[in-house]
């Protein structure tokens, strides 16, 4: 893993879709198995659910990562801007019309909270083998 998330290959990203600081336990298992870090959404951070220096946005870190997988990130500008050049961009979210969607090459609508862990279980599986 590395020290930083600019750069990282993989980034694993949470924003107030998770529900809390607990949600980023679940962000930790995904990016570890795929190799990745966490990052977070400035939602994330002004709630107080994680410290600064995994945010992703324009006031804070502009990463291009092969792999952005957002969890629960809506799709905010001062977000969206900070991420946008990413390789792959894979999207989780409840809301079919959230704007993340717009630039994601995939989109699941759905809770986080039941596709992480089926996502955790489908790794674990796979690298098991």
């Amino acid at each position: 893993m590395t020290a930083s998330i600019t750069e990282a290959r993989v980034l694993v990203a949470g924003g107030r879709g998770i529900g809390g600081p607990e949600g980023f336990q679940m962000l930790r298992r995904v990016a570890n198995l795929l190799g990745g870090e966490i990052a977070c959404s400035r939602a994330c951070l002004e709630a107080g659910w994680i410290d600064t220096a995994p945010q992703v946005g324009q006031t804070r870190k502009t990463v291009r990562p092969d792999l952005y997988l957002a969890c629960g990130i809506s799709g905010a500008f001062q977000h969206v801007t900070g991420m946008e050049n990413s390789g792959l961009i894979i999207s989780i979210n409840k809301n079919p019309a959230a704007p993340i969607f717009d630039i994601s090459d995939f989109g699941i609508v759905g809770s986080v909270e039941i596709i992480l862990p089926a996502l955790i279980q489908a790794l674990e599986q796979y690298y098991s083998e």
